[in-house]
């Protein structure tokens, strides 16, 4: 509904980064899933501003602009006592950027198979309990808030 409310041009304006960065891809797939083609919208009027820069860069331009972005937790947060703005939107399974540990397999790629044993250990230590509490645990003493979600062994979220 927020991207359905901003597509009409009158409410404010929306600073992308437009850097093809993970960010930028996540806010592609929302204006997909609102029902847009992302190639009209970046082309819809000067509401829509293409930032090129990195996530500190563009919140602080949507608040000199007063206008609107989305953005990662634990950047907002970092440059909230910069920022004129508020979140409006922040739950949701559309929002999470889930990030995965994927060893290569050393039968498709013979050139890993020296390291092989190595990745296992990395991807059974990130997934440990302990490791998974400590990314549960982040940001809590800093923000008040986790910064990221632990989900090992956890499905996926559907959108």
């Amino acid at each position: 509904d927020a991207f359905k409310k901003l597509a009409d041009g009158s409410a404010a304006s929306f600073i992308s980064r437009g850097d093809e960065s993970g960010t930028h891809a996540k806010e592609k797939a929302l204006w997909k899933s609102a029902g847009f083609d992302y190639e009209k919208i970046r082309k819809a009027g000067s509401w829509y501003i293409e930032g090129g820069k990195g996530m500190g860069s563009t919140l602080l331009m949507a608040s000199e602009k007063q206008g609107y972005t989305i953005s990662d937790m634990g950047t907002f947060l970092a440059f909230k006592g910069k920022l004129n703005l508020v979140t409006i939107v922040d739950r949701g399974s559309i929002l999470l950027n889930v990030y995965s540990v994927i060893p290569v397999n050393p039968e498709k790629n013979p050139k890993v198979a020296l390291n092989a044993q190595k990745a296992k250990d990395m991807v059974s230590f990130l997934t440990s309990a302990e490791i998974q509490k400590l990314i549960g645990d982040y940001g809590i003493k800093t923000y008040g808030t986790p910064l990221f979600i632990p989900c090992a062994g956890k499905p996926e979220p559907t959108e």
